[in-house]
């Protein structure tokens, strides 16, 4: 007991520094230091994560905790106000960029006026207007798949449903390409009809 005392007077004479206070410095000696191939990973995950079927919220929320994990991971070193500031308008671009690049082509004609714009716009205000953006068109993760076939959301459809004649009580049978299509194929019959008259014989498949 006195011979592990007498190593703690020591270490504190000879440092300055409390026992607990070297122990906690060599802990973050020792753990503190980033390991290259979880920056590597880390990197490889945020450029490589796309929305997908994911929401606007979904996908923002995602990247935004990546983007928060890679900044504690990476601490930047005390600038002064200026460059602080020239660093942390880089670094919103460099996020606005990750955000419109890796949106689903659906967001393609918003995302040309964002990047149109004058002013670039920080990466929570444009995350905001691309939201909106989803909102006001009713585009839904489970009608991505759906609307890459031609065939309406279900939003559209509650909106159309009085003009295309049919209620959601209404049996129609399932498209053979994909479930959620709000269509039948009907047979269209050759015939040597002929006529004068424009687009009497015009066939629209519905």
């Amino acid at each position: 007991m006195l011979r592990v005392l007498g190593k703690v007077l020591v270490k504190k004479t000879s440092h300055g520094l409390s026992f607990n206070e070297l122990c906690l410095a060599k802990l973050k000696e020792t753990y503190d230091k980033l390991d290259g191939s979880i920056i590597f990973n880390l990197l490889h995950k945020i450029h490589g994560f796309k929305q997908g079927e994911l929401t606007v919220s979904e996908y923002y929320l995602k990247l935004n905790s990546l983007w928060r994990e890679f900044d504690i991971m990476t601490k930047l070193p005390k600038f002064s106000y200026a460059t602080r500031e020239d660093v942390l308008k880089h670094n919103q671009l460099m996020k606005l960029m990750q955000l419109l690049m890796s949106l689903n082509e659906v967001f393609q004609p918003i995302r040309s006026i964002l990047l149109s714009k004058e002013n670039l716009l920080d990466v929570k205000d444009a995350f905001a207007i691309v939201s909106k953006e989803e909102s006001h068109r009713g585009i839904a993760s489970s009608s991505f798949s759906s609307s890459g076939l031609g065939h309406p959301s279900d939003q559209a459809v509650d909106v159309l449903q009085s003009d295309l004649k049919f209620t959601k009580d209404s049996y129609i049978s399932p498209c053979d390409i994909c479930h959620k299509a709000k269509q039948t194929r009907e047979q269209f019959l050759l015939s040597d009809h002929k006529t004068t008259v424009i687009g009497e014989l015009v066939h629209i498949d519905l």
